[in-house]
């Protein structure tokens, strides 16, 4: 996921596509904002659009697509830039967000949201907790994804559900800016466990014999009318 792409519709999808990646982007203009998200061709996402109007004109700047997996089974990706100049009414509207798209399957929340998680117990790092508690939602390791000469703050994430299994998470050091890219793997759990089938034929099946076994089988039964104390 990309933000603060600063492209517009002049700039085609096949200027900045990437071999073997789908590309799903929300522009704003060569001024700020933007975003871009890259998926494996084979993952087929599936853009949903009428979400993205529906939160675009409240103010929020979200690209969010569905994708399947055998593993996880439907994901929402939810990749988002939220203005370091937002109101407050940003987060009462991305919590409604999240309330609409939890029912559709497991949440991941990617981007920008300059809500610096070091001083979590400040707004408006205090907010964006909130909102990843009710996307039931974590972010696996807190560290400066932004540094000046002057601070350093956690304001680029990657959140992930809550039972995720998470290998590694860290921040690259291919940044083209101030901001640091950050990078996770997960765990995918599957069943590993390998369990026999067993058939059985009677084709070549000596039945004389299969008939004598039988025959010495013993069942016990018992007296219907009798009264168990």
């Amino acid at each position: 996921v990309l933000t603060e792409t600063k492209i517009d519709k002049s700039v085609s999808d096949a200027t900045i596509s990437v071999e073997g990646f789908i590309v799903s982007r929300l522009d704003r203009n060569c001024h700020g904002g933007g975003i871009a998200s890259y998926f494996k061709s084979s993952l087929r996402p599936i853009e949903l659009t009428a979400k993205q109007d529906e939160y675009s004109r409240l103010g929020l700047e979200v690209n969010i697509n569905s994708i399947n997996t055998i593993t996880w089974g439907r994901s929402i990706i939810v990749a988002v830039y939220r203005p370091p100049s937002a109101s407050k009414q940003w987060f009462v509207s991305f919590n409604s967000l999240i309330m609409d798209l939890l029912p559709l399957g497991r949440l991941f929340i990617i981007g920008d949201l300059n809500a610096n998680l070091i001083k979590a117990d400040n707004y408006p790092g205090n907010e964006l907790m909130t909102s990843l508690a009710l996307a039931q939602c974590m972010v696996h390791e807190v560290f400066p994804t932004r540094i000046t000469d002057h601070s350093s703050a956690c304001l680029d994430i990657i959140a992930v559900p809550l039972n995720s299994v998470v290998r590694c998470y860290f921040s690259c050091d291919t940044a083209a800016s101030d901001h640091f890219p950050i990078r996770t793997e997960l765990v995918l759990k599957t069943h590993s466990t390998v369990k026999p089938v067993f058939k059985r034929r009677f084709k070549q099946v000596n039945l004389e014999e299969l008939r004598e076994r039988v025959s010495h089988i013993e069942l016990k039964t018992e007296d219907p009318n009798r009264v168990r104390t």
